[in-house]
């Protein structure tokens, strides 16, 4: 995530991180707890022996193994939950696919490339809570984003539309001026000039 925060354009700011919702890491966070609590059943039976020295030590390593895993499967889970993400920004979109600690993919589109919007929430958990995959398809077809179990699917295909609008009403501007003539432009920095006065066009200018 840091190297794309670091290479946006001048202009270009984050306009929404999207991770997956939380329920939909149930079964890895249910996973984790069972292990945790197998390594304390382990260590009370450790506390509880006195007499047996095997089964004592067999508790011991069981109880190590148990927690060391407990430990690294909760905190592969909060990593990959942290970095595969979907990052919006005013001119694109990055799917950061996070699929273990050292396997990561990242693909980008334009906002402007982007031909249609979709998505499904199937099952009563997703329809009960909310949160559902959102399907992105572009002009060509040859980069598309399936992004699966994001909280409020709707609001996020509306998000990148409005940013999707208004990054081809700004073009649009831009290309207005572009076809400008010189005497064009001066006669509307006249315009400019008597509307907000000559003082604060100054100031403009110089920022």
């Amino acid at each position: 995530m840091n190297e794309i925060i670091k290479n946006l354009k001048s202009d270009e700011k984050i306009i929404a991180i999207i991770r997956k919702y939380f329920l939909s890491l149930f079964k890895d966070i249910l996973f984790s707890l069972f292990l945790f609590v197998l390594s304390f059943t382990s260590l009370y039976f450790i506390l509880q022996i006195q007499n047996n020295e095997v089964f004592k030590n067999v508790s011991l390593v069981l109880f190590a193994f148990c927690l060391l895993l407990a430990i690294f499967f909760a905190v592969k889970t909060f990593f990959i939950w942290t970095f595969d993400s979907l990052i919006v920004t005013n001119y694109r979109i990055f799917d950061i696919t996070q699929n273990s600690i050292f396997d990561k993919k990242v693909t980008e589109i334009n906002l402007r490339d982007i031909k249609s919007i979709s998505f499904t929430k199937d099952g009563i958990i997703k329809t009960l809570f909310n949160f559902g995959d959102l399907k992105i398809e572009t002009e060509n077809s040859t980069t598309n984003l399936e992004i699966t179990n994001i909280k409020d699917p709707f609001d996020i295909q509306q998000l990148i539309n409005e940013r999707k609008e208004k990054l081809i009403q700004a073009e649009g501007q831009k290309g207005k001026f572009d076809n400008l003539s010189e005497e064009e432009l001066i006669g509307l920095a006249y315009k400019l000039k008597e509307k907000i006065g000559s003082e604060r066009l100054n100031n403009i200018f110089k920022n």
